[in-house]
């Protein structure tokens, strides 16, 4: 082989290392980019399934509030499915979401240590709208224009959300509320409800209640702390479809 030979043959084999690198270069790049704006996000969409992931093998917990203070309700193995029951929650640098598990447990997880499997699917045209395979005639067109209008048609609308406290002035003993959702004067089953208090560490300002039975209604009991003076509590539901609503409750402490 000749010495214009092996010079050529070095000279290939060293842009070939160095657009290697450059391309390895760009990707992790695109990789540093890209997950910051997903932590930093709405969180995965309602109704989506996700995984739980980086988590180097350890268990997530799986809290009963948006906080990394709340109770750890269980701990999830890597590889688990939940879905997404509604809207994300930043709280200081940390995206919280509300997520439940196959058993229906739910809960709240960091988004970083979930990945997203799959997004919510449009709802199918009934049976009596399907056209015939291949049809382009008149039903063809009415499945098209239903299609465009699921597709163009908000997941759910708006639900009212009712909340009673039952004491209204309290002194060193719990608190209950109880809540009812619904929509156009139907209940809402499933929705997940949030209480937001007005005082109390960032870790106990947060609470979820069970998700709501077939009547719409679920309750709690919670500790009342001792200082006196009047506390106000945001109550917040979302329901199954990803339709929201919040009131505002208060109580006095003596």
């Amino acid at each position: 082989m000749s010495r214009a030979d092996t010079t050529f043959r070095a000279a290939a084999e060293a842009c070939r290392v160095v657009a290697s690198g450059l391309v390895l270069a760009l990707a992790a790049a695109l990789l540093v980019a890209v997950t910051p704006a997903l932590a930093q996000g709405d969180g995965p969409p309602v109704g989506s399934m996700v995984m739980v992931a980086n988590t180097d093998g350890q268990r997530l917990n799986l809290r009963a509030g948006p906080t990394a203070d709340q109770q750890i309700v269980t701990r999830l193995p890597a590889g688990e499915v939940l879905t997404v029951t509604g809207p994300g929650r930043t709280v200081g640098v940390t995206l919280w979401v509300p997520v439940k598990t196959a058993a229906g447990q739910p809960g709240w997880v960091s988004a970083e240590y979930v990945v997203l499997l799959t997004a919510p699917s449009p709802a199918a045209p009934s049976v009596a709208e399907a056209p015939a395979p291949g049809s382009t005639g008149p039903g063809a067109e009415v499945t098209e224009r239903a299609s465009l209008s699921q597709r163009s048609r908000p997941k759910g609308g708006p639900v009212e959300v009712e909340a009673k406290l039952k004491y209204p002035e309290v002194k060193g003993r719990e608190q209950e509320i109880t809540v009812w959702v619904t929509r156009d004067g139907t209940p809402v089953p499933g929705a997940i409800v949030t209480l937001e208090s007005s005082d109390g560490e960032e870790g106990e300002r947060f609470r979820q209640l069970d998700p709501t039975n077939d009547e719409g209604r679920t309750r709690r009991l919670f500790d009342v702390r001792h200082e006196k003076g009047t506390v106000e509590l945001q109550v917040e539901a979302v329901a199954p479809d990803g339709g929201e609503g919040r009131t505002i409750v208060s109580y006095f402490r003596r």
